[in-house]
Order: structure tokens, then C-alpha cells, then sequence
């Protein structure tokens, strides 16, 4: 039995991604406009939200998708914009290596890969844990 829950008051934000790491879930996406076009928000038990204090971003738009790596938290969104935390609720700016737009996100063997508008396919070996980049092989649009 599916039961309804929103992130705020309707109209909420749009949520674009969604991960667990067996203790918080973490949705990500965007409001579509405003001073601040990305949104995390994260919950204990899924019923109550909390959202997310970011940081600054030059070029910001609405995040797409996000994986659990086994360590920290990885999402990506709009004009590369990238975000890694190891608890789901202290963010920090990451490189993504590109301007490009990301749609989504998958992990598997210890390998990150997000991919985009315009045939965007970025790999990340190391998945953000570490590099200067989070993804920093990879093809970027035609």
C-alpha cells in the first residue's frame, strides 16, 4: 500500500533522484526557478523531511540524480553541478569536469557514471572519493 507524502506544503519541488544508505534517504531535484534552483532534502524514517543547507553555486539548476557510493553521497544536476556528503546532510561542491547537463547516475563495481543531454557519458573510477574531480573521463556531446 502506497502511502502519499510531500516534501512541503503543495507546490512542492520536483524530486528528480533518490537514494538510501540503510539510514537516510536523500531526494534530490529542483524548484524551477528561484534564488536557488536545487533542492535536497532528507528523512530518518521517510515521513519527515528536512531540507538541506548548500552551498553557493555560480551556475546553479535543478539536481537530477544521486547514488550511495558505500562512503558519501554523489549528486549531479544542471551546468555540471555536483555535491558530495557522507551523511546525506553536510554538502559540498564537487567538479564534474564538464558544463553539460546530467540526467542521471549509476554506480557498480567501485564506478561512478552519470550521463547527459547531448550524448554525455562521464566515468568516475573513484566516484568522487578523494579526486579533484568527480568525473574526469568520459565524453562529452557530439
Amino acid at each position: 500500500t502506497w502511502t502519499r507524502r510531500l516534501l512541503t506544503d503543495s507546490p512542492g519541488p520536483s524530486v528528480l533522484g533518490f537514494a538510501w544508505n540503510g539510514t537516510r534517504y536523500v531526494a534530490v531535484g529542483g524548484d524551477g526557478g528561484g534564488s536557488e534552483p536545487r533542492v535536497i532534502a532528507t528523512s530518518t524514517d521517510a515521513m519527515t523531511w528536512s531540507y538541506a543547507t548548500l552551498p553557493t553555486a555560480l551556475n546553479a539548476d535543478s539536481l537530477a540524480s544521486v547514488v550511495w557510493t558505500g562512503s558519501q553521497f554523489v549528486t549531479v544536476g544542471g551546468f555540471g553541478n555536483a555535491l558530495t556528503s557522507p551523511d546525506g546532510v553536510n554538502w559540498s561542491d564537487d567538479f564534474t569536469g564538464t558544463l553539460s547537463f546530467f540526467t542521471a547516475m549509476a554506480i557498480g563495481n567501485d564506478t561512478c557514471i552519470g550521463v547527459g543531454f547531448s550524448g554525455l557519458i562521464m566515468i568516475d573510477s573513484v566516484c568522487g572519493n578523494g579526486s579533484d574531480a568527480i568525473f574526469q573521463d568520459g565524453f562529452d556531446g557530439p
